[in-house]
């Protein structure tokens, strides 16, 4: 049996194996703030580069500010408005204290509770960069960064409120993840068995059009 990611496989995988449907549960509300000075050689620094840009970002409570920042996979790194020195150090902010951020039109997202393909690191929160989305599902770029620019990976994921999915490129795995997310609208559980497998490409038009029925009123279903 070709290899489906474990994010997949123990979250909705069984489902298309004939078993139980599995969900999901997020455990409890993450709040508070974590925001203090930080130096570089405190973390290992995994991110595109420690140089500044000028942006937005939004903290857990909703509130967007401006600021000029850059990130890792599991910070924000943001400059001290108020000093006047270049080497100052930036203010960390944490993944779980942020709602997301943006560079121009470049939006990026808080994604939870996946398995990376080429590591097996399970990873808790981090940022990826939304590409699109259709009503409660969103499909995102994460990167995976390991030590800065000499090594980085790029997966698609897919993300509802209670499962975030590494998307295979695979066509033939790509239908049967497919097959889990739209498992509720028999018209395109249909589709999908008419074809045997789903390119990378089509998969926007597939998840818009399951994003346009989800939104319908139950009785045009």
């Amino acid at each position: 049996m070709n290899k489906l990611y474990c994010s997949f496989a123990l979250v909705g995988g069984a489902a298309l194996l004939g078993a139980p449907a599995a969900q999901a549960q997020l455990a409890g509300a993450i709040t508070g703030l974590i925001i203090g000075g930080v130096s570089k050689s405190q973390n290992q620094f995994r991110g595109p580069g420690e140089f500044y840009r000028k942006g937005t970002f939004q903290l857990a409570n909703g509130t967007w500010q401006p600021g000029r920042f850059y990130y890792d996979w599991q910070n924000l790194y943001i400059a001290d408005p108020q000093s006047k020195s270049k080497k100052a150090p930036p203010q960390r902010c944490a993944v779980d204290s942020l709602r997301g951020f943006a560079f121009g039109t470049d939006t990026f997202c808080i994604v939870h509770r996946f398995t990376v393909p080429k590591t097996g690191e399970c990873v808790r929160s981090s940022f990826a960069r939304r590409l699109y989305r259709a009503g409660a599902i969103q499909v995102v770029a994460y990167t995976d960064y390991l030590t800065g620019l000499r090594s980085a990976r790029t997966y698609s994921l897919l993300c509802r409120p209670d499962t975030t999915i590494v998307l295979p490129t695979n066509p033939q795995e790509l239908r049967r993840v497919l097959a889990f997310v739209v498992a509720d609208s028999p018209s395109l559980l249909a589709q999908l068995q008419r074809v045997q497998g789903i390119q990378p490409e089509e998969l926007k038009p597939f998840i818009e059009t399951y994003g346009r029925w989800k939104a319908a009123p139950a009785a045009v279903k």
